[in-house]
């Protein structure tokens, strides 16, 4: 179960769930690594096979559960190891267990507000494995880089302020995005990007109200962009120095743009909730070409 980067009415009770699903999928015996926010592919689809399409009348044998605290967090899994966050006692813990028995191999602490403004609050962004290190962005700005095997941090930093950025509503969501020799944040107005070896600044964007969606990797005639949604648009950026590619208007009630965008060849499906709705685009060298419109689907956030 790998859910949304925030979906208002779900709780811990959930990620105890989730942990236990996790468990159970990571003992078969081709079980396959999920090592960032929506799988390997970022389509949040599994190439795994021999899945079974009815439960036993008993339910699905759970392997092992955790109890990790508030949020709305969802996990990665590479190298034998499942990766989550959660809140609790005033603090946010990010949680690595052996994937195989629920066994806590490592966790790390640290300060953080509970952020319940209409929803239970607690943790909302999703870890993100990249080689030997695991990246995470707190709802408050809060980076981390660890080692994945030890816990070690590697470096830390408080992005918002250092920069400046605002804070939206509900705080940063979007997972990081790890890409070559760069670390991709949900930040601004169309990005961040660090050197993920030290946390350096490589670039960034105008300090306005980012959105609440993962940075999604594209490449477009030879150049990779990043496809993020902030405040009132949806915004391609070219991964290599940040600049901006283009721009699609899409204003929702406060300001939340939760979705990431589906793309599948030239064409870039968006549906946010909120009073929005859905299109259809056509990518090509300049602004995508809207082919249609709805408001018949409003799609409040991601399902993964």
């Amino acid at each position: 179960m790998l859910v949304s980067t925030f979906a208002w009415t779900r709780h811990s009770a959930l990620l105890k769930l989730a942990l236990a699903l996790i468990g159970s999928l990571c003992s078969l015996a081709r079980a396959g690594d999920w090592p960032h926010w929506r799988g390997p592919q970022r389509n949040g689809i599994s190439a795994e096979t021999g899945w079974r399409d009815t439960w036993p009348v008993e339910g699905p044998k759970m392997v092992w559960k955790a109890k990790v605290g508030l949020g709305l967090s969802s996990f990665v899994v590479a190298m034998g190891r499942a990766f989550t966050l959660g809140h609790a006692d005033e603090q946010d813990t990010v949680w690595c267990f052996d994937a195989a028995t629920g066994k806590v191999l490592w966790h790390h602490s640290y300060p953080a507000e509970l952020g319940d403004k209409f929803f239970e609050g607690g943790t909302t962004g999703t870890p993100t494995i990249a080689g030997d290190r695991v990246f995470t962005l707190s709802r408050w700005g809060d980076v981390f880089c660890f080692e994945a095997a030890t816990g070690k941090i590697v470096w830390s930093k408080n992005v918002q302020q250092e920069t400046g950025a605002p804070v939206p509503g509900w705080g940063f969501a979007g997972a990081p995005l790890a890409h070559e020799n760069l670390l991709v944040l949900n930040v601004g107005d169309a990005g961040l990007a660090l050197e993920p070896a030290t946390g350096k600044i490589v670039w960034r964007s105008a300090n306005k109200s980012a959105g609440y969606s993962t940075p999604l990797p594209v490449e477009r005639a030879g150049q990779w962009l990043a496809l993020l949604g902030n405040a009132t648009a949806y915004v391609a950026v070219n991964l290599h120095d940040g600049k901006e590619a283009w721009r699609i208007r899409w204003l929702t009630e406060f300001g939340v743009n939760a979705s990431d965008p589906i793309v599948n060849g030239d064409l870039m499906f968006i549906s946010t909730g909120y009073g929005k709705g859905a299109a259809l685009f056509k990518l090509g060298t300049g602004e995508p070409e809207q082919l249609w419109k709805s408001k018949r689907l409003r799609t409040q956030v991601n399902a993964a």
